[in-house]
């Protein structure tokens, strides 16, 4: 079918009303339930974004830009993606499919486009599940529980996969209650940021001096660029609001708000975040590389030890793992709503567009979770080799689909 028969069916929906109104109303899928409410798409746009990324990885950025860098990277990719989203929630308002802008694709632009975006963007959330998995193991294994990381895996693959069956509403409640307290940590650091910076906490005011010594850039421009696909990477997630959509209770007014916050997000969590980080951190300091765990490599973490503040450690991997939590469930939801919109236009197996009456698409939500194993090829040297490329293809595919996003609006 062509773009332009796919355009047409599309506007068949809008009708006016007696007092001359437009409304604009999409097929409802019979296999999906609208059961988010707007405080749920509200937390999402606030917390969907803030994943273990966000608290860890940022030491391998600060180290390869430096903080000025770090800086100048994430709000150039963050205008981006803001100009993005608001095309995306456009669409999203006046056409909530499940499925989202690879819907959108294939309808205003081309199916062959469509079917390539849908199974990039899969293959983006795919990467995330094996990694988060992955780190999900290393992060619990800080505590020193004795349980060893594939026996952690076994454990939450099957209470993950349990609780998505509940339903989309107890995905939005989880989600909302998760990222509130992700919002909560980020603004208790804010404050922990000040006073380690003003003296208050360790008694050594240090103000804006890791911004002379050692500098404000690691490598130049070149550093500049070289966390470009990893700022994009932590990005990643933002665009959850357009596929939520489609199970939104109202989607013309929920979704419209929710995208309205995007800038709030990138500005107060990102931006702001980056610029307490910097203060606090050195991007020289030896733990962001070479600490022996994933926790000790985190900047947070660095920012109270360096003070004397150890017992921080703890609370941070804590909150690390909340957000690893947060980032399985969001995977699951993303990954097996990406499945059932593909096997919706006929893309994908139609196996992956069977729901049960609480409107799950089952097998798509089973498949996507047994991507999840493959985490433990980490576990193995030669493997290990494996699991990187995967990894490492999840932020091109990033970039891929942030730019995708365009091609249903131009």
């Amino acid at each position: 079918m062509k773009a332009d028969s796919l355009k047409d069916n599309a506007l068949q929906h809008t009708t006016t009303t007696d007092n001359g109104e437009v409304e604009t109303t999409a097929p409802e899928n019979p296999g999906l339930q609208r059961g988010l409410a707007s405080r749920h798409l509200m937390m999402l746009a606030i917390g969907g974004v803030i994943g273990p990324g966000y608290f860890v990885g940022m030491g391998t950025g600060l180290s390869t830009a430096g903080p000025a860098g770090l800086l100048i990277c994430f709000s150039i990719v963050g205008v981006l993606l803001w100009a993005v989203m608001q095309s995306l929630g456009e669409l999203g308002a006046f056409i909530p499919m499940s499925g989202s802008f690879t819907h959108y694709t294939s309808m205003f632009v081309d199916p062959a486009v469509g079917f390539a975006l849908g199974w990039n963007y899969w293959f983006l959330w795919a990467g995330i599940i094996i990694a988060e998995y992955n780190n999900l193991g290393l992060v619990l294994t800080y505590w020193d529980t004795g349980i060893p990381r594939w026996g952690w895996l076994l454990i939450f693959w099957g209470l993950f996969l349990a609780f998505t069956f509940l339903g989309v509403k107890s995905f939005g409640e989880a989600e909302f209650w998760l990222a509130l307290i992700k919002v909560l940590a980020i603004l208790a650091f804010f404050l922990c940021a000040i006073l380690i910076s003003s003296g208050v906490i360790g008694g050594e005011k240090i103000g804006f001096k890791f911004y002379h010594d050692p500098g404000p850039f690691a490598d130049g421009v070149k550093g500049v660029f070289k966390i470009f696909v990893f700022a994009a990477l932590q990005y990643s997630g933002t665009e959850m609001i357009g596929l939520t959509a489609g199970e939104s209770a109202n989607p013309s007014k929920d979704v419209p708000k929710a995208v309205k916050s995007v800038l709030w997000r990138i500005v107060g969590i990102f931006l702001m975040g980056i610029f307490f980080l910097t203060i606090t951190v050195p991007y020289d300091d030896p733990n962001l590389l070479s600490a022996t765990s994933k926790t000790a490599r985190s900047p947070f973490v660095i920012a109270f030890t360096r003070v004397g503040a150890s017992a921080g450690a703890h609370v941070i991997n804590a909150i690390i793992l909340i957000t690893m939590f947060s980032a399985i469930n969001g995977s699951l939801y993303v990954g097996s709503r990406t499945l059932y919109g593909l096997a919706d236009e006929g893309l994908a197996p139609k196996i992956f567009r069977w729901t049960n009456k609480r409107g799950v698409p089952v097998y798509s939500l089973v498949f996507m979770n047994l991507i999840g194993f493959l985490s433990l090829l980490n576990l193995s040297s030669g493997a290990g080799v494996i699991y990187t490329w995967i990894v490492s293809m999840t932020g091109v595919a990033t970039f891929i689909t942030c730019e995708s996003r365009h091609f249903p609006i131009h």
